[in-house]
């Protein structure tokens, strides 16, 4: 059973939000421009973020999972991350644009990060959908015992 979460695919989201920040900058003169050290918290933010999500990974292919959206999993992962938040790599996603945004020393990407975020938790949600049809009374005491987000 795949699940439906809609397209682009949540990674492929959060590039094209990176890509389309420096739009209305570019275009309107962006307002309120942010100055260092706001542009290098966003590198260390971006930074932190890929590191994140490259420990969620890892125990998803601990557990000889795939990552990719929309193809089943083949166990449920609750290890690492997975203890604290249902959609860790999701999370991560979130400040790698977050940073993105902040190191283009504008305040205008705000717009794409928050697109971003709606879609994540649309793809979320019907992730979930599919886990609880798949894994039944294990997903649903594990959704009792972990939150979705931190």
């Amino acid at each position: 059973m795949r699940v439906a979460c809609g397209r682009p695919s949540p990674l492929h989201a959060t590039l094209y939000s990176l890509v389309a920040m420096p739009a209305p900058h570019l275009l309107a003169g962006g307002p309120l421009p942010l100055s260092c050290p706001f542009n290098l918290i966003g590198v260390v933010v971006m930074a932190f973020a890929v590191w994140f999500a490259a420990r969620a990974k890892r125990e998803f292919c601990d557990q000889a999972t795939p990552v990719r959206p929309g193809i089943p999993a083949r166990a449920l992962v609750m290890t690492g991350f997975f203890r604290l938040a249902r959609h860790p790599m999701y999370m991560a996603l979130i400040p790698a644009a977050a940073g993105g945004a902040l190191g283009l020393d504008s305040v205008t990407p705000r717009l794409p990060v928050a697109v971003l975020v709606w879609m994540l938790d649309r793809c979320a949600r019907a992730e979930e959908d599919a886990m609880a049809q798949r894994y039944g009374a294990a997903y649903a005491a594990y959704r009792a015992r972990v939150r979705r987000w931190l």
